[in-house]
């Protein structure tokens, strides 16, 4: 699908000042949303529950940064057209553009926040593993995911705007089922097979594997995730295709 390269670019600037627009703090709010959650959620886990897991805020921190992107990304993704509607009825230009940079925004903000995880990782006298380099692959998978459920879930959202309110209630049990608070050993082996099905669960614990312990994944474990990110984002971007046409008149 062609993009106006330039176009995506004053989208990504202008919807970056919009985000903290009148806002005291501005941008560092993106940096203290998660550093709050990152505080909550140890208290609670490592103390009251007493999770005896070696670096546990490093460990948190990092699950955190990943799902608060695949969030972010996939709910502003979901609302971009809609809230450029007046744009888009106007103006004859790729529909795809807008979900793009709505995620690319988001990526803006992501990379912010592992600036301050790296900020962690150094306090806490961690070294940088050899396979640490595979978390940019990651990453590439990460905004692919996330980049397909935006284009399937913003198609949707255009003509049914109860997808945002569906997705909402996904997230919040999503959470819950994504190794962010607790390790992938918590998983009973007999439902492991199902759970890992789960793309961003997998990336979570691929990102720990070589940043944290140091380890390896399969090839085949690997593959495996590029294969369902590339499922979802192919199935996003051709709903959204077939669906572009009546984008201008349902809005």
């Amino acid at each position: 699908m062609p993009y106006n390269w330039n176009l995506i670019k004053e989208f990504v600037i202008t919807d970056f000042k919009l985000r903290y627009n009148r806002s005291v703090l501005g941008f560092f709010w993106s940096l203290i949303k998660p550093l709050l959650m990152l505080g909550t959620l140890y208290i609670v886990f490592s103390i009251f529950f007493n999770l005896n897991i070696p670096n546990y805020q490093l460990f948190l921190l990092l699950g955190l940064v990943v799902w608060t992107f695949f969030v972010e990304a996939t709910v502003l993704g979901t609302q971009s057209l809609v809230s450029k509607g007046v744009l888009i009825k106007k103006i004859n230009f790729p529909k795809a553009a807008v979900v793009l940079s709505s995620n690319l925004t988001c990526l803006v903000t992501f990379f912010l926040n592992l600036l301050v995880f790296s900020f962690f990782f150094v306090i806490a006298r961690k070294g940088i593993g050899v396979y640490s380099f595979l978390f940019i692959f990651f990453i590439f998978e990460l905004f692919l995911l996330s980049l397909g459920i935006s284009y399937l879930l913003s198609a949707l959202y255009v003509k049914y705007r109860d997808m945002i309110h569906i997705w909402d209630v996904l997230i919040q049990v999503g959470f819950w089922i994504t190794p962010i608070v607790y390790p992938l050993s918590f998983i009973p082996e007999n439902i492991l097979k199902f759970y890992m099905l789960n793309p961003i669960a997998r990336i979570i614990n691929d990102s720990r594997d070589v940043i944290l312990n140091n380890t390896l994944p399969s090839f085949w474990h690997l593959m495996m995730t590029l294969i369902i990110c590339t499922l979802v984002y192919l199935l996003g971007i051709t709903i959204f295709k077939k669906r572009s046409r009546e984008f201008a008149e349902q809005l």
